[in-house]
């Protein structure tokens, strides 16, 4: 996950306490499926097992007041209804 979308969804989950563990492969989207994968044709019993093969390389806890993060989060959606309405033209 970039430092981008961690600040970003760190800003707007302030609210929720919500605490982000980041795992130390850049291919963690690859591994993530080939996990899903694996749970899907019975390598895996279940998601307890895989949970014992993560682990984290840093912890980031949301630390932005609930309203800053209420503002930016009504900015960022903003931004993206006018990413999508000049996309439609």
């Amino acid at each position: 996950m970039s430092r981008f979308v961690l600040a970003l969804d760190q800003s707007t989950t302030s609210s929720r306490a919500i605490v982000f563990d980041r795992r130390g492969r850049a291919v963690a989207t690859a591994l993530g499926a080939a996990y899903l994968a694996g749970l899907a044709v019975g390598f895996w019993k279940d998601r307890a097992e895989i949970a014992r093969l993560w682990s984290a390389d840093r912890t980031f806890r949301a630390r932005t007041p609930a309203a800053t993060a209420r503002r930016l989060l009504a900015e960022w959606h903003r931004a993206v209804a006018r990413a999508k309405s000049t996309g439609s033209h």
